[in-house]
């Protein structure tokens, strides 16, 4: 400020952290204009799909095959998933309550079906995602691609029922709701992890 002199002003940004101004210098951006103007913000969901399609699917690339191009290197397919530890193989998350309520467990074959169509995934139970929402990891599902892909998991973007968004060309991810047959089957997960040790801790450290 004025009248300070040097050795006071830099004391005082030492102090503080840095140069922090009283007053904001931005404004938070407020809803409306063009972000309203001839769009819902949201898109009603037909209470019929609700029912046969309770679920939200949501989709990601993974950290080793992206979004399925390194799917032809073997090292990438034998990467484990950061937080699965799953390798060569296609799961699908679900929260241990909904995992209760379809009556499926761990490393269970379900089908997951949309309107669009329907893939096998074994299923992954994980607390990290909410009730209403199921995910899956793109990446695998070639049906060509080289011996180390062709066949390898399946592919959940057949699931997508709006691939495309109209306005701005890319994938529309977040509009398909799904549902979870049980197929009665098991495959183990070749997965890092024990399942028995995280059963151990939830009984005994839970």
């Amino acid at each position: 400020g004025e009248g300070v002199s040097e050795e006071v002003f830099w004391a005082q940004w030492r102090r503080r952290g840095g140069w922090w101004p009283d007053e904001p210098q931005m404004r938070a951006p407020t809803v409306g204009g063009m972000l309203t103007e001839g769009r819902p913000l949201s898109v009603p969901v037909p209470q019929v799909e609700r029912i046969h399609y309770p679920f939200h699917l949501h989709i990601y690339p993974t950290v080793s095959l992206f979004d399925g191009r390194g799917a032809n290197k073997s090292w990438l397919q034998e990467l484990p998933d950061p937080m699965t530890t799953v390798s060569w193989q296609t799961w699908v998350e679900i929260s241990p309550r909904t995992a209760a309520e379809l009556g499926v467990g761990d490393e269970e074959v379900v089908r997951v079906v949309s309107r669009a169509g329907e893939v096998e995934a074994i299923v992954y139970i994980y607390e990290g995602i909410p009730d209403g929402v199921v995910a899956m990891p793109v990446g695998r599902g070639h049906q060509h691609y080289g011996r180390f892909a062709s066949g390898k998991g399946s592919n959940p973007v057949r699931l997508l029922v709006s691939a495309v968004d109209e306005e701005t060309g890319t994938l529309a991810r977040g509009t398909t709701r799904v549902r979870i047959v049980p197929t009665g089957r098991r495959h183990p997960l070749a997965r890092l992890e024990s399942p028995e040790g995280i059963q151990y801790m939830r009984e005994e450290h839970g």
